[in-house]
């Protein structure tokens, strides 16, 4: 859990501080803007290897596939409001409407962080793990699915009732 939250929250604060950083990267600041740009994906890239990505194998490995796709999905919806949004904010392109833009994404990424520190956990779920005891069933379809020549006829013959 610690080490979800750390790199998750690092992503998040440090996405942030990058978007407050590029409000003051001018026409006259174009190396600054380069280098807070590489920060910020090196920093999204610690959560995707670290955090996010890894997070729902931890918490529900049996619907971890399910639950990734939904989420996803989800924030794809957020990705094309974020660009209507920003369609809406950026009336002409000039830096003073897109440290509006910035100011914003900032925001989400300091809420988002925020909470993930508070509430976020790696604990698997019971009611998401997988069923490690052997049921009755499973032990009937191995029975079923067992080859002819694997079976000791003449013991299988006599614990067969005919009734």
């Amino acid at each position: 859990t610690n080490v979800r939250k750390v790199f998750t929250c690092l992503t998040a604060f440090v996405g942030a501080a990058c978007m407050i950083m590029l409000c003051f990267c001018d026409h006259t600041r174009q190396v600054l803007g380069i280098i807070v740009v590489f920060i910020f994906l090196v920093s999204s890239a610690m959560a995707y290897g670290s955090g996010y990505v890894v997070n729902f194998a931890d918490i529900v490995p049996a619907y971890s596939s399910i639950i990734f796709s939904m989420s996803t999905a989800l924030g794809t919806v957020g990705a094309l409001l974020g660009n209507l949004v920003a369609g809406i904010i950026i009336k002409k392109p000039v830096l003073e409407d897109w440290r509006k833009l910035l100011l914003l994404f900032a925001t989400f990424y300091l809420i988002g962080g925020v909470v993930y520190f508070i509430y976020g956990s790696a604990v698997p779920r019971k009611w998401a793990t997988f069923n490690s005891e052997p049921t009755k069933e499973l032990e009937e379809d191995e029975v079923l699915t067992t080859l002819p020549s694997q079976v000791d006829l003449p013991n299988a013959i006599r614990e067969t009732k005919i009734t």
